[in-house]
């Protein structure tokens, strides 16, 4: 049973509330898009998607605690708040941070596969790409780490009066918040060299910089709440600024997921819109001359690569290229 919560005091709870219910609405629908266009259009459903699929679950999951923990002093000032209540919202805010932390570590994992799907045909970038992917899920694993077990026994993190002892919590925010925003610009800088050496007209290379450039965005939406963080650690009403910041993380994860999906917008309402394709079955095949990968086929390009690319780059169905990927692969 939730304590009972003042009457008439200022609360951030309603912003709350509704940024948790608009966000998940919103990466659900995007999500089912990414999901149904690989499965129907290009019939081509990859690891990157089945982690999205799994990281849309923990975003769920985190804004329906967040929500919940409104019923627990989320979004009050700490004077309007009983000795109880404090506590309480201290155990929510234990419990919200370790699905927040999985939701991140989804998202960017999911969007590393991609940059793999897409791009990995380049030996140089592979290996950057699992080396950003080694550094996000070994700073977070630790970050989760330190969460749970950071103080002993773990409720004494809300509640402080009990004996026991606790890492210095504020430093380890720090460094974790620090490494948060480097780690988003490492993926957004990461595939634009890949788009910058693509062989196409500027019209279409400023269309794939648009693409992925929807990832700075969630660059400064993490900045912010790092600085909001920081200014958050040691503030007397925490409680007050503590909503305002994980109104943040609900915006930071969904737009992340989000960012991540926007390579396959493309081609759905290209194939929402268009017409069916002339049957091409009787038609000589033509080699294609006009090759966009870095102006050539690279020699281990694959199938799945060409397919995936094709999708990212003209927003085509698969089937459309039929005679091209019988010709590579």
């Amino acid at each position: 049973m939730s304590p009972q919560l003042p009457a008439h005091v200022p609360s951030r709870a309603p912003a709350i509330i509704i940024t948790c219910v608009i966000g998940p609405i919103v990466s659900t629908a995007i999500v089912s898009i990414r999901v149904w266009t690989r499965v129907v259009v290009t019939r081509n459903l990859g690891w990157d998607d089945y982690a999205a699929m799994v990281t849309l679950l923990f975003c769920i999951g985190f804004s329906v605690v967040l929500g919940i923990s409104t019923r627990y002093g989320m979004g009050l000032h700490l004077w309007d708040m009983t000795p109880e209540l404090v506590s309480d919202h201290s155990e929510w805010i234990y419990i919200s941070s370790a699905l927040y932390l999985v939701s991140i570590l989804g998202y960017r994992i999911a969007l590393l596969l991609m940059y793999l799907r897409l791009f990995g045909v380049s030996t140089p970038f592979r290996y950057a790409t699992w080396a950003v992917m080694c550094f996000v899920t070994g700073y977070l694993f630790c970050n989760i780490i330190t969460l749970i077990f950071g103080c002993t026994p773990i409720d004494k993190y809300w509640k402080p009066a009990e004996s026991g002892h606790c890492i210095n919590l504020v430093q380890a925010d720090h460094a974790y918040g620090s490494m948060n925003v480097v780690s988003d610009l490492l993926l957004f800088l990461l595939p634009l060299p890949m788009v910058w050496q693509l062989n196409l007209s500027a019209r279409e290379k400023l269309g794939l910089f648009l693409v992925f450039m929807g990832g700075i965005g969630n660059c400064v939406v993490t900045t912010v709440r790092f600085a909001l963080l920081v200014q958050n650690l040691n503030a007397p009403d925490k409680p007050w600024l503590d909503a305002r910041t994980f109104l943040l993380t609900v915006v930071e994860i969904n737009t992340g997921l989000i960012c991540g999906c926007t390579p396959v917008l493309k081609p759905f309402f290209r194939h929402l819109f268009s017409t069916p394709p002339p049957d091409q079955s009787q038609q000589p095949f033509t080699p294609r001359s006009d090759s966009i990968w870095m102006g050539h086929f690279p020699e281990d390009r694959t199938r799945s690569n060409y397919r995936d690319f094709i999708e990212l780059e003209r927003g085509k169905d698969a089937s459309d290229d039929s005679s091209v990927l019988e010709d590579v692969g």
